[in-house]
C-alpha cells in the first residue's frame, strides 16, 4: 500500500507542483521585497554588512525545510480523500489488514514523500547559498540535520494525516490544503521572525510544533552564518537569535533543541493515534 500511495503521487505532477506552491510562493516574496527588509535588520543588528547575504538566505532556507513536510504531506494524504469517496478504503477494510496498518501505510507514504523532497530541498538549497559565495554546512551538520529533519517530518505527516482524516470530500481537501498552506508561512514565523510579533501572537505561535521543528533547523544550519555576522557581540547575538526564532522561550526559560525534538515526537504520537480512532470509526 505506501508503494501503491507513492506511486501515485509522485505520478501526479500538478499535485507535486501544488504541494510545492507554497515554498515557491516565499522564495517569491524574498527575491522581491521580504529579503530586502531581512537584510535590514541584520545590518542593523551587526552594524555591519559582511555574511548578512548567507545569513538571510540560509534562513530562509531552513524555514522552507520546515514546513516542505506539511504540504507534501498534505498533497499525498489527498489520495485518502479520493479512496474515502470511491469507496477503495472500505474495501481495505474488509481486508486481513488491520486498521493500524491502513493508517501507518498511509502515514509511511506522507513521510517518506516529504522527506525525500527535504533532502532535495536541503541540497538544493545549499548549493545555492554556495553559488553565492556562502560556505557548505560540515559533514556533523548533515547528520544532524537530517535526523531532525526527519523527526519533523514524522510530526508534520501525523498532524496532516489527521486532518486529512476529518474530511471526506476533495472539494473540502482542497480548501483545507489551501488554509493549511497559508497560515503554516506565519506559524512558522518565515513571512515575519517571531520576535517582530505582539506577544500574544508569540506564545500563540509556541503552542504549535511547526515553531519548534523551524527553531532546530534553523539552529543548526544558522549557526556558522551567525557567528560570522555577529561573532564577538554575544547581546546583539542572543537577542538576534530570539527574534528571528533560532531560540525560543517560555517565560524566562529556554527551551533546549532536545526539549522541542521531544515536543514534536509527542505531537506526531498523539495525532497518529487520534487518526487510527477516526479511522476505526469511520469504517465501522
Amino acid at each position: 500500500m505506501i508503494s501503491r500511495n507513492l506511486k501515485l503521487y509522485f505520478r501526479d505532477r500538478t499535485a507535486v507542483f501544488m504541494s510545492m506552491l507554497t515554498v515557491l510562493i516565499i522564495i517569491g516574496l524574498y527575491a522581491i521585497f521580504l529579503g530586502n527588509n531581512m537584510e535590514e535588520m541584520f545590518e542593523q543588528a551587526a552594524q555591519k554588512t559582511t555574511g548578512i547575504t548567507e545569513l538571510v538566505n540560509t534562513w530562509v532556507i531552513a524555514g522552507i525545510l520546515s514546513i516542505t513536510p506539511v504540504t507534501v504531506s498534505l498533497a499525498v494524504f489527498s489520495i485518502k480523500i479520493h479512496d474515502e469517496e470511491q469507496s477503495i478504503a472500505r474495501s481495505f477494510a474488509i481486508t486481513p489488514a488491520s486498521r493500524w496498518r491502513i493508517v501507518f501505510s498511509y502515514i509511511v507514504s506522507g513521510i517518506v514523500a516529504s522527506f525525500l523532497i527535504s533532502l532535495v530541498t536541503l541540497v538544493v538549497g545549499e548549493a545555492y547559498i554556495w553559488l553565492t559565495g556562502g560556505a557548505i554546512l560540515p559533514l556533523d551538520s548533515w547528520l544532524s540535520l537530517t535526523w531532525i529533519i526527519l523527526i519533523n517530518v514524522f510530526c508534520c505527516s501525523s498532524m496532516m494525516f489527521f486532518i486529512a482524516s476529518l474530511v471526506k470530500k476533495a472539494s473540502s481537501f482542497s480548501s483545507v490544503s489551501t488554509i493549511v498552506g497559508t497560515v503554516i508561512g506565519f506559524i512558522a514565523g518565515i513571512y515575519l521572525p517571531i520576535g517582530s510579533l505582539p506577544a500574544a501572537v508569540q506564545t500563540i505561535m509556541k503552542c504549535f510544533p511547526f515553531t519548534y521543528g523551524a527553531s532546530s533547523i534553523r539552529e543548526i544550519m544558522t549557526k556558522e552564518p551567525l557567528q560570522q555576522v555577529f561573532g564577538g557581540n554575544s547581546e546583539a547575538l542572543k537577542a538576534t537569535k530570539e527574534m528571528i526564532g533560532v531560540t525560543i522561550y517560555w517565560g524566562e526559560k529556554t527551551v533546549t533543541m532536545t526539549t522541542s525534538l521531544l515536543f514534536l515526537i509527542g505531537f506526531a504520537l498523539v495525532f497518529g493515534i487520534l487518526s487510527v480512532i477516526i479511522m476505526k470509526r469511520q469504517t465501522k
